[in-house]
């Protein structure tokens, strides 16, 4: 799939996975930005239970003019239009809440992380593995990043990204938070992007050390500090108190990085249920693959 093929739609609807972090919102701005560049009304959403409050998004999108707005989904358990447990999913009819194409970025729709939000036409940009059963999409799990993603499809449209200092800056921030620093890229691709964007270096170096609050390092010292181990699998399990999301990543990407342990499942209550984050550093065993188990 090209980009340029979907530039028949005229409103293009971008959603990031729910509890975006600056990966999807960096792949969401690069579609947002030669959407709009074509004449077309485009846009940024997000659903989900819970609006963005980690302090590092808050300031890239801030800094970096990223027009992202947020979406109650209809179908969020406990709306007022949400179906009852006993109604057959076939017999539901919901409601359209976008003209034209809604495009899913690092995520896929009908997913566990991202709301349903229903268009006339709906596309898949990802670099996550995953059955994707839409004749639109663009996935590919050899990536670091969802942005390299939309780099590579932004260049093959002749896109000249160069002069844009604030989606340079964004595409960078988001590989570089979805490798640990760049320490997990490998392919050309991701090193390609990363030597080649002009960014702005002191954006960058703000987002990283706006990246958590003083009561969230409470929290992660929490988890970190009762931390138990499954030893038969090298994993480790750590409970955190309630707490943005994406915290759950820094505590399980921090834990694997200790020598006992090839998996970390850091997990938190969340409005609704509970979330996990799950980590792998070797190949035998995938982290969609283990969740799945």
């Amino acid at each position: 799939m090209r980009l340029k093929d979907l530039l028949k739609y005229d409103e293009i609807t971008i959603q990031c996975h729910d509890n975006p972090d600056p990966d999807a919102i960096a792949s969401a701005f690069g579609l947002y930005k030669y959407f709009t560049l074509k004449g077309k009304k485009a846009r940024i959403v997000y659903s989900g239970p819970l609006k963005i409050t980690k302090s590092n998004l808050l300031l890239m999108i801030s800094e970096l003019e990223i027009p992202v707005s947020y979406v109650p989904s209809k179908h969020a358990k406990g709306s007022a239009s949400s179906p009852d447990q006993n109604t057959p999913v076939s017999s539901l009819t919901p409601e359209k809440d976008f003209d034209g194409l809604l495009i899913t970025a690092d995520c896929q729709y009908g997913q566990g992380n991202v709301s349903r939000l229903d268009a006339d036409e709906t596309a898949v940009i990802d670099h996550h593995n995953g059955v994707c059963e839409l004749p639109l999409n663009e996935i590919h799990p050899e990536l670091s990043s969802c942005a390299t993603l939309v780099w590579k499809l932004l260049t093959a449209e002749g896109y000249d990204i160069t002069p844009d200092r604030h989606l340079s800056t964004a595409l960078y921030y988001g590989l570089m938070t979805d490798t640990g620093n760049f320490s997990e890229i490998s392919h050309p691709l991701d090193k390609d992007m990363r030597d080649t964007l002009i960014i702005n270096e002191t954006q960058i170096r703000r987002f990283v050390n706006n990246n958590i609050t003083l009561n969230e390092m409470k929290i992660t010292a929490d988890a970190l500090s009762g931390v138990s181990c499954m030893d038969e699998f090298k994993c480790g399990i750590l409970k955190a108190d309630e707490c943005d999301p994406n915290i759950l990543g820094i505590i399980s990407d921090m834990a694997l990085q200790v020598s006992a342990f090839d998996i970390v499942v850091a997990y938190g209550h969340v409005s609704g249920g509970y979330k996990l984050s799950v980590r792998s550093c070797i190949k035998e065993v995938m982290a969609d693959e283990f969740v799945r188990k």
